[in-house]
């Protein structure tokens, strides 16, 4: 069985906010919801659960060896900001985020060395909504 990654918020401070400032949970917004980057939004929120095999293998200890771990960004495009998610586990072949912007339209793994040097990376576009999305790494 594989394990899954929830991207978990981190804590701030509570409060009322309106819609574009920070927040921890869906009640601090006056309208919209509370995203994982602290966000009141309104409009369809992203889930995307990320899989990934290594030249074409299941992720595992034996197909990861040599990959010290994974990153996972998502990407607003028109304004290059991004949300890193780091270090992943690359046997765990799949990680899962909930509740991120709609303003992320691009999502990038990396496998990275020991030495944090990037051995393969990939990106693909994310829509509102669910996303699955599946990428082959070749080291």
């Amino acid at each position: 069985m594989r394990a899954l990654v929830l991207a978990l918020p981190l804590a701030l401070a509570g409060g009322c906010f309106p819609v574009g400032d920070a927040c921890d949970v869906d009640s601090d917004c006056a309208t919209g919801s509370c995203t994982r980057t602290h966000e009141c939004v309104d409009g369809t929120l992203i889930d995307a659960r990320v899989r990934w095999t290594i030249a074409g293998a299941p992720a595992s200890e034996a197909s990861c060896a040599g990959i010290d771990h994974m990153s996972i960004a998502f990407v607003d495009t028109a304004t290059d900001d991004r949300t890193n998610y780091s270090p992943v586990p690359c046997a765990l072949g799949m990680a899962t985020y909930d509740k991120m912007p709609p303003r992320f339209d691009t999502v990038a793994i990396n496998a990275h060395a020991a030495d944090d040097r990037v051995l393969a990376s990939a990106t693909a576009t994310l829509q509102p909504g669910v996303n699955m999305i599946d990428f082959d790494l070749v080291p």
